[in-house]
Formats: structure tokens, sequence, C-alpha cells
């Protein structure tokens, strides 16, 4: 409950006067302010309120109207928003590109594999004599070479699904395409004959050349 506490004190035969009633109401103050003494239609103006700034007092189910916040009100943190990808319900996942360089590598029968971000892609430094049957690095050539693998721990977050891959760049005579998928959340691609059904070995193609393969992909986080 509201306590007033009174403005003027008068003596026990003290004379009444205008002005001293006057300092006994206008000097007077109130403490004690609950909820409860304040009508429902008090309609206290924003400018009698304080700024809010302790963290909990405000609660996110009473923040609504979203559209009208003043274009200066300032960025949210991007690590307090939910991303999402159209078309997809889970949080978090994020769309990359990157460029996998596949070159004749140092020793007989390997390739050289660089991974190089294109668009929030991952990225793996050059990583030379890639043999057949093998894990060298963050990349596996299997043993017949036609499939190559770039390691999901070569990779920031789990791959879930690639979106497509091309061939961007092939000095080698062969036509080839790469078959890209994911397993295990590594990202996998098997080479075929451009046309064909049969897979082609990359030691063999890449000698003395360079590919280029662009992989758009998305991986958990």
């Amino acid at each position: 409950m509201a306590l007033v506490t009174k403005g003027y004190t008068f003596a026990a035969t003290e004379l009444v006067t205008n002005t001293k009633l006057h300092t006994l109401v206008d000097s007077a103050t109130v403490t004690g302010i609950v909820n409860a003494d304040i009508g429902a239609s008090a309609a206290i103006v924003d400018t009698k309120l304080a700024q809010i700034t302790t963290a909990s007092k405000v609660s996110g189910t009473a923040i609504t109207g979203l559209a009208s916040l003043p274009s200066g009100a300032g960025v949210i943190p991007d690590a307090n928003l939910k991303k999402y990808l159209i078309g997809d319900s889970t949080a978090g996942r994020l769309l990359k590109s990157a460029r996998l360089i596949i070159e004749d590598g140092t020793s007989a029968d390997t390739i050289k594999c660089t991974l190089v971000s294109i668009f929030n892609g991952d990225a793996i430094s050059v990583t030379d004599n890639v043999a057949k049957g093998a894990t060298t690095g963050s990349f596996t050539l299997n043993a017949g070479g036609t499939r190559l693998t770039i390691e999901a721990a070569g990779l920031t977050g789990n791959a879930v699904g690639i979106m497509s891959s091309e061939i961007a760049f092939n000095t080698s005579a062969l036509n080839f395409y790469p078959y890209t998928t994911i397993v295990s959340n590594d990202i996998v691609l098997d080479a075929y004959v451009f046309n064909g059904s049969s897979t082609v070995d990359l030691t063999t193609i890449a000698s003395g050349k360079e590919i280029y393969v662009h992989v758009c992909y998305v991986t958990s986080a």
C-alpha cells in the first residue's frame, strides 16, 4: 500500500494559515506505490518510464509488431537468429560452394587435390600424392582411382546435401562428369565418362593436366 508523508507538521497550538496548508499538501511525498494502487485507466505515458536495461525483465512472449521496428534500431546479432534455407525446416544449415582442384601428383599414379572456397565454402590446402586405395590428409581415392572422397573431417559442419557439381575447367582430353553425392557426411565424387556409364581413373586423366570441379553443397552448420 502507498504511504503519504505530509509536507508540513503543525505544532499543537500553531496557527493554521493557507500558506502552511499549501506546504502540507504541495510538499507531501508518496512512497511504496504497488501495482494495486494504480488504476486500470491510469494510462501512464512512456515518457514517465525509465529505460528497461535489466536482463530478463521483458518476456519474449510480450514482443510483438516486429514489422514496426525502425530502421535505426540496430541489427540483431547473427548468433541470435535461426537460419533456414528456403524449403528446408532445419535451422542452422548453410549453403556453400567450393572449387575442387585435381592435378597430377608428384609421385606416379597419384593426384594432387585442393579445395578452395568460392562462397561460404570450406578450404583444404594443397594435398599432394593422393594415392589409390589410401587416405591422404582429408582426401581418399579408391583402389580404382575412380572415386575421390572429401572426408567429413576436412569440412566445417556435416555435409547433408549436394545441390550441384560441374566441371568448370578441364585440360584433359577426356570429357567426363562428376557424379557427386553425400556418404556419411563425406563429399564423394565418382568420375564417369560423359554420355556413358563407365567410370574413369582420375590419376590417368589428371596426368600432366588440371581439372576444376565446382561443388555446391549444404552443411549442418
